[in-house]
């Protein structure tokens, strides 16, 4: 792990366009959620650690629901290609977990089951037990489950699997840059990546993930390297071109 903090440190040192958002006294977490930004008002602004988990847990529970009703997810962030066999297989792998641990899964994935800020129409009763926020406390019971973080594993593996920055961008809702993507842009984004899968979950100390890491495939297993990404994206975005001007 700490091998793999020290790779990350690096390549925010050499990621040009973050250092005007941070100072040197910033943790490494907000160090990575600095080289991303909200524009409001004409005035940019990195995104908070709870606007992150708010985001992704709500998504992961929607995509759950989806399961249940045997739908295909819709919306931004769980917007898939699932023509490509990757984002099948993935998918495959979600619906798996998702029966194999059903009467969990289900209870997590309501709405209601969310804190006070979410599903509150469907929410009956008292609600003062409840977590006001995305909190610390409401993601440590909401990780707490062996299946939920497999099944949020391969959540994170399929918003991740086609690294075009500019759809990340759309699925996020902040930046990554001014203009045109670069190849810095590709490393912004795994690094992101790496932080919500490892650093986000083990902050909040939840006993079973060394667990879970040792049984999923592909968890810590390198990455293609960025040049390959980036190259991958033009040939995309130049097959994109060229059907538009057929």
């Amino acid at each position: 792990m700490a091998n793999i903090i020290s790779m990350i440190e690096f390549m925010i040192s050499q990621v040009s366009t973050y250092a005007k958002h941070v100072n040197r006294k910033s943790t490494l977490e907000a160090k990575i959620r600095n080289m991303f930004f909200h524009i409001k008002r004409n005035v940019q602004f990195p995104p908070k650690k709870e606007y992150l988990r708010c985001r992704l847990i709500c998504g992961h529970k929607r995509l759950n629901r989806h399961i249940n009703q045997n739908s295909l997810p819709i919306g931004l962030l769980n917007s898939y290609d699932f023509s490509d066999p990757s984002s099948f297989q993935l998918w495959i792998k979600l619906e798996n977990c998702y029966f194999k641990n059903k009467e969990e899964l289900d209870l997590i994935s309501r709405t209601e089951s969310g804190p006070k800020t979410d599903g509150i129409s469907k929410r009956k009763g008292r609600t003062q037990s409840l977590e006001k926020s995305f909190n610390m406390s409401f993601c440590i019971r909401y990780f707490s489950s062996a299946a939920v973080l497999e099944s949020f594993h391969y959540y994170i593996e399929l918003i991740f699997l086609k690294l075009d920055p500019e759809l990340l961008c759309r699925k996020f809702d902040f930046r990554c840059c001014t203009g045109g993507h670069q190849p810095e842009c590709f490393e912004k984004w795994l690094i992101l990546k790496h932080y919500i899968k490892v650093m986000m979950i083990e902050e909040l100390g939840v006993p079973p993930l060394r667990e879970i890491i040792a049984v999923l495939p592909n968890v810590f297993q390198p990455e293609r390297s960025t040049e390959e990404k980036y190259l991958e994206w033009l040939e995309d975005e130049s097959k994109r071109e060229t059907s538009t001007n057929a």
